[in-house]
């Protein structure tokens, strides 16, 4: 072994020496950097994930009251245009049982007459009514469905809330590594 072998052997050992001096400078960084970098992807304080939740459940419950109001509101209304067509049919047939009771007398056929075209006009207005009740039924499957979406919101909002669980136990978990991590590196830090 010559002198080149042994200049390479202490420039070897040099560079052990250096590298066992900044190791824990080195572990000191990587060590605060993961601590940033963790607590940068933890996610929001407890407090405020459940200020977040409760924030949604009532914004949702709002909802869902708001589509029941209106579901009540249409159905109601529905309800009151089907027994007002109800009455008019049934003064047609009323109206039609008297004209022919009066089918005799001239004077009366003439008012009859007017008065059944005016009851047409009306069974065509009523029409006109019953198909705009056709086109809200659509609305109204619309709100069930909407209301269905909500209970799953609401299924979701559970299941988000779970989630929030096992993130904090997580976040437990990293914190008692990130101990263990100071310690170790408080450890290997006293050893050299």
């Amino acid at each position: 072994m010559g002198f080149p072998g042994l200049l390479y052997g202490i420039a070897f050992l040099g560079g052990c020496l250096l590298m066992l001096a900044f190791t824990p400078l080195i572990h000191k960084r990587a060590v605060r950097l993961t601590t940033r970098d963790i607590m940068a992807t933890a996610p929001m304080s407890t407090a405020d994930i459940r200020a977040e939740r409760d924030r949604s459940r009532t914004q949702l419950a709002a909802a869902i009251r708001g589509l029941e109001i209106s579901l009540g509101g249409l159905k109601t209304k529905c309800a009151g245009q089907s027994a007002g067509a109800g009455r008019q049919a049934a003064e047609i047939h009323r109206l039609e049982d008297e004209i022919k009771k009066r089918a005799n007398q001239s004077a009366e056929v003439g008012r009859l007459a007017a008065e059944i075209h005016r009851l047409e006009a009306e069974l065509k207005k009523r029409a006109s009514q019953s198909a705009e009740l056709a086109r809200q039924a659509p609305d109204i499957r619309r709100l069930e469905a909407a209301l269905k979406k909500c209970a799953s919101q609401s299924t979701e909002i559970g299941r988000q809330a779970a989630e929030i669980h096992r993130l904090e136990a997580e976040l437990k978990k990293r914190a008692a590594l990130i101990s263990v991590l100071r310690v170790r590196g408080q450890a290997q830090h006293a050893v050299t």
